[in-house]
C-alpha cells in the first residue's frame, strides 16, 4: 500500500532562506533538504525557479513601500510626538526598535530599519539629537596650577604605586538619558528626574597596579536583592546610609581600615581627594601610614585622576 504524500505549502521568505543556503556552499543539497524538511525534488524546483523567486520578492517589496511603509512611518510618528510630550528620551536604536515593532504588527516583513533608514526618517520630519540638560562649572586655572607646584613637592617623597586617589560617583539606575531625538527648533524638555541612588566608592593608585575593593552605598540595611545572600561573598563591600551617600562617620571607618592595610603592608602612602564636607570632617584622627591631600574647591574635574574617564568607563 503505498502512502500518498503531503503536499507542502512553501512561503516566500522560506524560498529565499533555501536559496541562501545553497548560495553558501557550505552544505551539500541533501543536507539542505533535510535541514528546511523537504523533499529533495522541492529543493531542485526551487533552485530551477530561482529568477522568478527573485522577481516575486523585489514585487512584493514594491507593493509594500507606498500604502504599507507610509503607514508605519505615520505610526511610528505618532508614537514619536506621544512620547516626545511626555518627556520621554528617544534614541535612535529605540525608534529603530519600535519601528520594527510597528512592521511586525502590520504584517510589514520586508522593511530594513536600518541607520540609512533611521537618517532619512529624521531628515523627512525635520528630527535632529537634542542635550536634554547640562552644566559646567568653571575652573580657575590660576589655582590650579598653584596647587600643581605644590604638589609636586609632596609627592617625590612617595612612588607611583603608593600615590592612591578616591572619589566617589552616583548610579541613578532609574534615571533616564540626558539626550533625545526631537524636532528641530523645538526648545528639549526632559521629565521628572529619578533620585533612587546607589554610591560606589573607588580607590586606585596612579599606576593602575592596585584598586581598592569597591565601596557600595545604598539606601537600605538588607535590600530584597540581598535575600538568601552571604553579604561577605559580595565582590564589593555594602553599607547603607538614608541618603545613599558618604558621610563623615562611614568615611572614617574607611579610612581607618585604608590605614590598618597600610601598615600592615608596612607602607607609607598619599591619598588624594576633594574637599567635600564627608572627606575633610575627619577631626582628629590618627592615620600615621595615610598622608591625605584634597583639591582645592571647584578644580576636582581638571585635578582628580579618577574624573579623567576611569570612572566614566567603570560605569
Amino acid at each position: 500500500m503505498s502512502l500518498k504524500r503531503k503536499q507542502m505549502s512553501i512561503d516566500l521568505k522560506t524560498k529565499q532562506l533555501i536559496l541562501v543556503e545553497v548560495e553558501k556552499g557550505t552544505l551539500p543539497k541533501t543536507k539542505i533538504a533535510e535541514k528546511f524538511g523537504i523533499p529533495k525534488s522541492t529543493l531542485s524546483t526551487i533552485i530551477k525557479n530561482k529568477d522568478k523567486i527573485d522577481e516575486a520578492v523585489t514585487n512584493s517589496t514594491k507593493r509594500l513601500r507606498k500604502p504599507m511603509l507610509e503607514d508605519v512611518k505615520k505610526e511610528l510618528l505618532k508614537w514619536f510626538k506621544k512620547a516626545r510630550d511626555s518627556n520621554i528620551p528617544l534614541s535612535g536604536a529605540l525608534v529603530r526598535e519600535k519601528a520594527k515593532e510597528i512592521c511586525t504588527s502590520n504584517g510589514v516583513e520586508h522593511m530594513a530599519c536600518s541607520d540609512g533608514w533611521l537618517w532619512k526618517f529624521q531628515k523627512r520630519y525635520n528630527i535632529s539629537c537634542h542635550v536634554l540638560s547640562g552644566e559646567a562649572n568653571k575652573v580657575a586655572d590660576e589655582d590650579v596650577n598653584k596647587w600643581l607646584q605644590g604638589f609636586v613637592k609632596v609627592r617625590q617623597s612617595y612612588s607611583e604605586n603608593d600615590i592612591f586617589n578616591i572619589d566617589e560617583t552616583g548610579v541613578f539606575y532609574n534615571l533616564l538619558p540626558d539626550r533625545s531625538l526631537d524636532f528641530k527648533g523645538v526648545k528639549s524638555h526632559g521629565g521628572a528626574k529619578s533620585k533612587e541612588r546607589l554610591t560606589v566608592v573607588l580607590c586606585c593608585n596612579s599606576t593602575g597596579s592596585e584598586k581598592l575593593k569597591l565601596w557600595v552605598i545604598g539606601k537600605y540595611q538588607n535590600p530584597r536583592c540581598f535575600k538568601n545572600v552571604n553579604k561577605l561573598s559580595l565582590p564589593f563591600e555594602y553599607t547603607n546610609q538614608k541618603n545613599a551617600w558618604v558621610d563623615s562617620t562611614s568615611f572614617r571607618l574607611w579610612l581607618l581600615k585604608f590605614q590598618r592595610k597600610m601598615a600592615l603592608q608596612n607602607r607609607n602612602v598619599l591619598l588624594t581627594m576633594d574637599n567635600c564636607s564627608a572627606h575633610n570632617n575627619i577631626g582628629d584622627l590618627e592615620l600615621p601610614n595615610v598622608k591625605i591631600v584634597y583639591f582645592p574647591p571647584n578644580c576636582t574635574s581638571r585635578l582628580q585622576p579618577l574624573d579623567q574617564g576611569i570612572i566614566a568607563a567603570f560605569k
